[in-house]
This record gives C-alpha cells, sequence and structure tokens, in this order.
C-alpha cells in the first residue's frame, strides 16, 4: 500500500514539475503573490538581494500544493545584514516521511557601492525516502547579482544550482538541473510595484511572469501575477504591523487545483 502510495507521490511531482519546478526551492509568499517574481525579491532566488537589507529578518512560510499535506514546502530562514558581510541560512523541506526533500543554504552577499550586490547560496540537498536505501545528496552553490540605481527600480540575475558536487554515487536525475533568471521590479506609482522575471533552465528555452503589487493604504497590500508554461494566475494579500509581515498567497492549475501558502517575516 505504502508503494501505491509513494508512486501517486510521485508521478503528481513529475507532473507539477513539468515545468520543471523544483518543489523544495519556493519564493516567499509576497513573491509568490506576484506570480513567483523571486528574481529581485527574494533571498531564495537571488542571494544578492540580501545585500540591500537594512535591518535583520526572520521568515518562516508554509506553501501547500493542491490542497494535499504531503505536497507541502516548509522554509524557515534568518538574515543578518552587516556592512561588511551579509550572511544567512536558509533551511527548506518538500514531502513527508515518505517521500521529504531537504535543503540547507548558507547565504552571503556584499554591497558594492550604493546600487550593486554580489551574493552566492552555498546547499547541501539531500533526499530521504522511506523504501530506498541510501541518502542520495549534493552539494551545489547559487550565484546573483543586484543592481538598484535609485528606490523605484532593481534589476537583478541569477543562476541557480550552479556547479554540482555529488555525495556518493548519487545520480543527479534525482533532483532539478541549473535555471538562470533575470528580472527587473519598477515602482511606477508611490503605491504601485511591477515587476516582471525571464527565466532559462535545462529543460525549458524561456518561461516568463510578470506581477503586480498595491498598497491601497498604509501596511496593506494586494498583489496578483501570472507564471507561463504552464499558464498559472497567482494572487495575494500581506498586512505590516510594526516589525511583523503576513502574507497569504494562492494559484491554479488548470489540471491540480489550488495552491496556498502563508508567510510571516519578522524584521528588528
Amino acid at each position: 500500500m505504502k508503494k501505491c502510495i509513494l508512486a501517486i507521490y510521485l508521478i503528481i511531482i513529475s507532473i507539477a514539475s513539468a515545468k520543471p519546478v523544483d518543489n523544495v526551492r519556493t519564493v516567499d509568499m509576497r513573491s509568490k503573490g506576484m506570480g513567483i517574481q523571486g528574481i529581485t525579491e527574494s533571498i531564495y532566488f537571488n542571494p544578492a538581494s540580501s545585500g540591500f537589507l537594512e535591518k535583520k529578518e526572520l521568515s518562516f512560510f508554509y506553501y501547500n500544493r493542491f490542497m494535499m499535506k504531503e505536497m507541502n514546502t516548509t522554509t524557515i530562514s534568518f538574515v543578518y545584514p552587516h556592512s561588511f558581510l551579509t550572511t544567512g541560512i536558509i533551511f527548506s523541506a518538500f514531502g513527508d516521511q515518505l517521500y521529504r526533500d531537504n535543503q540547507l543554504s548558507l547565504t552571503l552577499s556584499k554591497k558594492l557601492g550604493h546600487r550593486w550586490s554580489i551574493g552566492i547560496n552555498l546547499t547541501y540537498r539531500f533526499l530521504k525516502i522511506k523504501m530506498m536505501e541510501g541518502t542520495p545528496a549534493f552539494f551545489s552553490s547559487d550565484f546573483g547579482i543586484t543592481y538598484q540605481p535609485n528606490e523605484k527600480i532593481r534589476v537583478g540575475i541569477s543562476l541557480l544550482n550552479g556547479p554540482r558536487i555529488s555525495v556518493g554515487n548519487t545520480p543527479f536525475r534525482y533532483f532539478t538541473g541549473y535555471s538562470f533568471h533575470a528580472g527587473c521590479s519598477w515602482k511606477i506609482h508611490s503605491s504601485v510595484w511591477l515587476i516582471t522575471e525571464a527565466e532559462n533552465n535545462y529543460k525549458i528555452p524561456f518561461q516568463g511572469s510578470a506581477g503586480i503589487e498595491y498598497c491601497p493604504f498604509s501596511s496593506f497590500y494586494i498583489r496578483t501575477g501570472i507564471h507561463t508554461d504552464p499558464f498559472q494566475p497567482y494572487g495575494g494579500i500581506g498586512y505590516t504591523f510594526r516589525s511583523v509581515t503576513a502574507d497569504l498567497a494562492v494559484s491554479y492549475h488548470n489540471i491540480l487545483g489550488i495552491s496556498t501558502g502563508i508567510g510571516l517575516k519578522v524584521s528588528f
């Protein structure tokens, strides 16, 4: 029975990953609500973005794919900004006790002057599959650059799952390959952000996304966005009370249905 359940999990993961999707790596719920706009807004997709942080950040989010508890991703991170070198740690886990994909990353970024930031994530990733002997694992790295000429524009590029070193005889077919991202965020109005992103990965030459965030009044945010191949609409809201921000995100897949997520961030 457990083998049948695991087989169903892997089939669903394969369908959901036809883009392909890196299930253990997902953006924060603010970026998710805008159509997975991670390149300029999220350390999970661009390690250089933390170079512009001014306060320490402790973040937690939970993303539930297709309303199935076995298809969830949980992430916790802490970032400590410093004028010399910003450092942080990220831990993510996808799945349940039958199939669990884990990722632990050390994130480092350095601000160069007032406009540039460079960053790197050093990652250890490993699988726990109940009916498989051994633990498939590898080390990898992400690289990112962020350029912010002023407070209204930010441009970012990143390479995810770059050079990889297998642990033991782990075949890389268990994991997603490289992806290259480039995007821009633009504050087109005092209360409106417009964000776009393009992606090239080891399976698909081009994917695009676009999103918008609107702040109708102080501390409350409304978000929406789209992501291509397959086409998926996204939406979300956020609210900030003093140093705590809560975000909700939702997306829809035309075959597998609705996914939801919640995130909390404390700045201090």
